[in-house]
């Protein structure tokens, strides 16, 4: 318990305290903040997510073309098909479960190849894709 000279010491001095109306009022903003941003931030951890599904699908397109051009080169050095083309592609994070691509070997011009991105997070599990040989 203060002194009765400890307040007066305080109030001398301009120490004020805050009032219970100030703090609710306070508690109230805060509470008002927190159910608007909380929603909206895992919104955004979803469409990163879905972000990120996107660029592994365009990775596996990258993959799929360059692979598709190098065996069309015949270097020695070219994925067999589609199937090794994307086991090549590496992906940072924990987000990227997986990146597949159908085809044991490479289609003939105009033939396709079905890519499929398996994610965590997203509004999805998996993502699709269909590439067409040049």
């Amino acid at each position: 318990m203060d002194s009765i000279h400890a307040v007066e010491k305080r109030a001398a001095l301009g120490q004020r305290g805050f009032t219970l109306i100030e703090i609710i009022a306070v508690l109230v903003i805060l509470g008002i903040l927190a159910a608007v941003a909380i929603p909206r931030f895992y919104g955004l951890q979803q469409e990163a997510a879905d972000k990120v599904a996107e660029s592994a699908r365009a990775a596996a397109y990258s993959a799929l073309s360059l692979g598709w051009a190098a065996s069309q080169l015949g270097r020695a050095d070219a994925p067999a098909g589609p199937a090794d083309a994307c086991t090549a592609i590496t992906t940072e994070g924990d987000t990227i479960t997986s990146i597949a691509c159908a085809g044991a070997t490479w289609p003939a011009s105009g033939g396709t190849s079905a890519i499929t991105v398996t994610y965590a997070g997203g509004t999805a599990a998996t993502l699709t894709g269909t590439w067409t040989a040049p």
